[in-house]
C-alpha cells in the first residue's frame, strides 16, 4: 500500500507525543512508589497519622470541618466549635479548604485521618512530578529532569514540612506557576489558555496555602523585575504583556474565591502586628539542607537551646490564656 504524502511525519509526531506522555506517566508513578516506600509504613491509616505533634491533629480536624459544615448547612468560614463563644475565622487558619473539599469522598468513606495520610503521601510525589514537568520543558533531558524533580519533591524542606504542616508541604502548584509563565513568555502558550490556567493554579494554591500563594507572588514579582532590567527591548515587551495577563488571571481567581477573600478581609483588624516571635520562628541557612525538626538542635547556628526555651514559653503562655 502506498503511503500518502505527509502521513509519515504525522505518525512520527503522534509517536513522539505518546512517548513523552509515557515518560511523564512513568516518572509520576516512580515518584509515588518512592513516597510509599519512604513514608507509607504508617500502619493503620485510619487511626495513625504520618508525622508528629499537635499541628497534624489540627489539619485532620480541618479536613473534617469543611465538608461537615457544608453538609450541615453551617457557614464553613466561621466555626464556633473552637474558641467558643467568640468563634474563629477559618480563613485566618491554615485550614486547607480546597484540600478538604477534594478529599470529601474519601473523608466521608474512611475518615479524615485517612485523607490526611493520603495527602501527606501524595504531596512529595506530586511536587516532584510537577518539578519534573518544568525541568523537562526547559531542558528536554528526561533523566536530568527526573533527578531535578526528585530533589525538589523530596527536598529537606518537603521532608521537614511533611511531619506536621500539610499546608506547607503541598508545593506542587509552585512549579506549575513557573511552567505556565515561561511557556507564555516563550510564546508556546496562547493567552486564551494561559490566563484561565494560571487563574486555576492560583485558586488551587490559595485553597491549599494562602501563605505559599503570597510567597510565590512576592518572589515571582522580584524575578520579573530582574528579567525586566536585564532583558532586551523585545523581552521587556513580552514581560509587560505577561504581567498584564498575570494580573488578569489574579482578578479572575479573586472573583472565584470571593467568599474566602471576603472573610479574610472581615477579620484583618483582629490580627496582631506580630503573630510569632522571630526568636522562636526564624530560620537559619542549614535548614535548607537539613530539616531542623528531624535533627533537633543539630542544625541551628543561632543558639537552638534558646530557641527551644522561647518556643516553650510561648506554648505555656498560649495554654495559660486558653484556661
Amino acid at each position: 500500500m502506498t503511503r500518502l504524502p505527509g502521513a509519515f511525519p504525522c505518525d512520527r509526531h503522534r509517536s513522539m507525543k505518546s512517548a513523552i506522555i509515557r515518560r511523564l506517566a512513568v516518572a509520576g508513578l516512580i515518584y509515588l512508589l518512592l513516597s510509599l516506600l519512604y513514608f507509607g509504613i504508617v500502619g493503620d491509616y485510619g487511626h495513625r497519622y504520618l508525622g508528629y505533634g499537635l499541628d497534624a491533629i489540627s489539619f485532620i480536624w480541618f479536613l473534617n470541618w469543611w465538608p461537615w459544615a457544608i453538609a450541615h448547612g453551617l457557614n464553613p468560614f466561621i466555626s464556633y466549635y473552637v474558641w467558643y463563644p467568640h468563634g474563629f475565622n477559618m480563613t485566618w487558619a491554615t485550614s486547607v479548604p480546597l484540600a478538604a473539599l477534594l478529599m470529601w469522598p474519601l473523608t466521608w468513606l474512611y475518615g479524615a485521618v485517612v485523607s490526611y495520610n493520603v495527602l501527606s503521601l501524595l504531596a512529595p510525589a506530586l511536587s516532584a512530578w510537577t518539578a519534573f514537568l518544568l525541568a523537562r520543558y526547559l531542558t528536554r533531558d528526561t533523566p536530568a529532569s527526573f533527578i531535578g524533580g526528585y530533589l525538589f519533591g523530596f527536598s529537606a524542606y518537603e521532608l521537614g514540612e511533611m511531619l506536621n504542616h500539610l499546608n506547607l508541604n503541598t508545593i506542587f502548584v509552585v512549579p506549575l506557576f513557573v511552567l505556565l509563565v515561561v511557556r507564555r513568555v516563550r510564546g508556546d502558550l496562547s493567552r486564551p489558555w494561559f490566563v484561565p490556567a494560571l487563574a486555576l493554579a492560583m485558586f488551587f494554591q490559595l485553597g491549599f496555602s494562602s501563605e505559599l500563594l503570597a510567597t510565590s507572588c512576592f518572589f515571582g514579582a522580584i524575578t520579573w523585575a530582574i528579567f525586566l532590567v536585564f532583558g532586551t527591548e523585545e523581552e521587556r515587551r513580552r514581560l509587560w504583556t505577561v504581567a498584564v495577563e498575570i494580573i488578569l488571571a489574579a482578578g479572575i481567581m479573586a472573583v472565584v474565591a470571593a467568599p474566602f477573600l471576603y472573610f479574610i478581609m472581615q477579620n484583618r483588624a483582629d490580627v496582631p502586628s506580630q503573630i510569632h516571635d522571630p526568636a522562636a520562628f526564624s530560620n537559619d541557612p542549614l535548614n535548607y539542607l537539613l530539616p531542623y525538626e528531624v535533627f533537633p538542635g543539630r542544625t541551628q547556628l543561632n543558639m537552638p537551646r534558646e530557641r527551644d526555651e522561647v518556643r516553650a514559653e510561648l506554648e505555656k503562655t498560649t495554654a495559660d490564656r486558653a484556661t
